[in-house]
């Protein structure tokens, strides 16, 4: 069988590789050099998918839960903060749950044993890396996988809830290699080599520039890869919307990606009347390739999403993953509390005095990134003394953290207005939206009958109220944590 010879990261190669064992005895003339920074090579079997080969699978929500939990080792001299840390809960595994089935159907789609599907990715790899200038030269047809679904999962994590520790941690379960694929030709007349990107974390642009997230992509992919992405026509400022579309799906069903982590997606990047190219762009890449999608925003992003009404199925087809702030009688918490206590605080005990979980809880209102920068600001505050100051009483403590937590404090203000309650704009809430809890911020969105005004006040009930639920009082120096379910939507007004 005559095979086509794609330019790019796709290359047909000799008859009958050898044994996987005896692979690096193979001089390969690839147009990326040797590659030595990528892990090692995939040989499938005959009739073998490569996709699925180290794909994990969880029985349940508890075992994906346990395979994406990060705690830190316990402190040896190093005291900066740590964003991979995360303690785990349900809508956690969940979550990592859903993405893992999402990932094997997809990778059942996009088998590389499948000739067809073969003969798709190398047209991608064309598509992608071509220079022709000519506007009617692409068809997205060509770049679409036709029978697929949407396969994105919208996980609402606020500042300070461990947005990028989720994606650490999903890189840590599905991995953050580029391995070169060896497929074997069916009727033995050679074997192609494929590349396959298990996850590729990128950022929403802060222009909401669908082409700017395309360009930015490829000299990502080209640092990773060489694959010269970057130089093809789709490099041009001057390409529409829909090209920068379906150059992103060339790109990534020809680099053969597992998982597209997009994140963290804030309020402001991802305002609707700038953004809105760029959430079709998700939503088309989704729909046309099956690839699963991991968002990662704020309850602003969120309600920015609702506002673009054209994306909004395809991106939250899945519904929505919440990740809200710990309750300080939780189990959870005081695991947290407990593991930050060994890694930044032991000098001064060796378990923590049983007031630190409370006054922890009034001061990041449940928020473990903001535990983290707590407690590691207090360890290095006593290391450079070189622990000759080791002193912590509860005063002492509120002093750190209001040093610690100064840039915070604004935002941290406004979650207490709200759960206060009382007269807040739609502006006022917005503005506050990537600390405010998704329910809440939801109900800014004006009604029918109200008026499309910013400045236009809405009262939002007391959280101590909500629910028929109390609360401990809350107050502008000391706030008790308060429960996301309890709070309302809004910021100080």
């Amino acid at each position: 069988m005559q095979q086509p010879i794609p330019q790019g990261t796709t290359e047909v190669l000799p008859a009958s590789p050898p044994a996987a064992s005896r692979r690096s005895e193979v001089a390969v003339d690839s147009p990326f050099g040797e590659l030595a920074h990528m892990a090692p090579k995939i040989v499938a079997l005959p009739g073998e998918n490569p996709a699925l080969r180290g794909l994990p699978t969880f029985a349940n929500t508890r075992q994906a839960l346990k395979a994406m939990e990060y705690l830190p080792p316990a402190a040896n001299g190093g005291m900066s903060a740590d964003e991979q840390i995360i303690v785990g809960t349900p809508m956690h595994g969940s979550l990592m749950l859903d993405i893992s089935a999402s990932a094997r159907a997809s990778a059942n789609e996009r088998n590389l044993a499948n000739e067809e599907f073969r003969a798709k990715v190398m047209t991608a790899h064309q598509v992608a890396l071509q220079r022709d200038t000519r506007r009617d030269s692409v068809v997205p047809a060509t770049v679409a996988l036709p029978g697929v679904q949407a396969r994105v999962h919208f996980a609402v994590v606020g500042h300070g809830l461990g947005q990028r520790a989720l994606i650490h941690a999903c890189q840590r379960v599905f991995g953050k290699h580029n391995r070169p694929v060896d497929v074997p030709i069916a009727d033995g007349g050679g074997w192609i080599r494929f590349f396959r990107v298990e996850t590729l974390v990128h950022e929403f642009p802060s222009t909401g520039s669908a082409r700017s997230f395309y360009q930015t992509l490829a000299r990502k992919v080209d640092g990773m890869l060489r694959t010269g992405f970057r130089y093809g026509r789709f490099s041009s400022p001057k390409i529409s919307d829909e090209e920068a579309a379906t150059a992103t799906q060339a790109m990534l069903l020809s680099i053969n990606l597992r998982i597209l982590i997009i994140g963290p997606v804030s309020t402001r990047e991802s305002d609707p009347s700038r953004a809105a190219s760029m959430w079709r762009l998700l939503a088309t890449v989704a729909a046309e390739t099956g690839i699963p999608i991991l968002i990662v925003a704020t309850a602003g992003a969120a309600v920015n999403l609702i506002e673009h009404s054209g994306a909004q199925p395809d991106l939250s087809r899945g519904g929505v993953y919440n990740i809200a702030p710990f309750e300080m009688s939780s189990k959870a918490w005081r695991n947290i509390i407990l593991m930050l206590w060994l890694k930044y605080l032991k000098a001064f005990a060796q378990t923590p005095p049983e007031w630190v979980y409370s006054a922890m809880s009034a001061q990041t209102l449940g928020r473990i990134e903001l535990a983290t920068k707590v407690a590691s600001h207090i360890g290095r505050c006593w290391a450079s003394s070189n622990f000759e100051k080791v002193s912590l009483t509860k005063a002492e403590f509120e002093e750190h953290a209001k040093t610690a937590l100064a840039l915070e404090a604004p935002r941290l203000k406004a979650i207490r207005s709200a759960a206060r309650g009382g007269n807040f704009s739609r502006a006022q809430v917005m503005r506050n939206a990537d600390w405010l809890s998704l329910q809440l911020t939801i109900e800014s969105l004006p009604d029918l009958e109200a008026p499309d005004d910013w400045f236009t006040k809405k009262h939002y009930q007391s959280g101590r109220l909500a629910k028929g639920k109390t609360s401990p009082s809350v107050d502008s120096g000391t706030s008790a944590h308060v429960h996301p379910e309890q709070q309302a939507p809004g910021a100080e007004s």
